[in-house]
């Protein structure tokens, strides 16, 4: 993707379609084994955005790279918990990955309606 000059707001929207996609997926396969198949869209999307994400966050700082990056990754991995929690105690991960992804769309909406007025300001014309 980078590749082809995909940029920042159109990974985090791809990668936010692809979580929801599966996710609902998931919440409709649930009693089959098959819902292991729609899982792959929501490792897909997590495979999209972390690194996207991670890199955005730390370009800033790059004199403390080490700590920042542990500080974000120990986030993470606190909500990925906090996510299993919630589908440990309701016992339904459709419903949890699709309350999660529904939830990412909105803040990743959010996100990169800012970044698109800020490419639109910056371009000129």
């Amino acid at each position: 993707m980078i590749g082809k000059n995909w940029l920042f707001p159109a990974q985090l929207t791809l990668a936010c379609i692809l979580s929801l996609t599966g996710a609902v997926l998931v919440l409709l396969l649930e009693a089959t084994v098959w819902f292991v198949l729609p899982m792959m869209l929501v490792v897909m999307a997590y495979g999209i955005a972390i690194p996207n994400i991670l890199a955005r966050a730390l370009r800033h700082y790059k004199d403390c790279l080490g700590t920042a990056g542990a500080i974000l990754s120990l986030m993470y991995y606190l909500m990925l918990g906090g996510g299993l929690v919630l589908a440990g105690l309701s016992q339904n991960l459709g419903a949890v990955l699709t309350l999660c992804s529904l939830s990412l769309l909105l803040l990743g909406w959010c996100v990169t309606s800012v970044d698109w007025r800020c490419l639109k300001v910056e371009m000129p014309e």
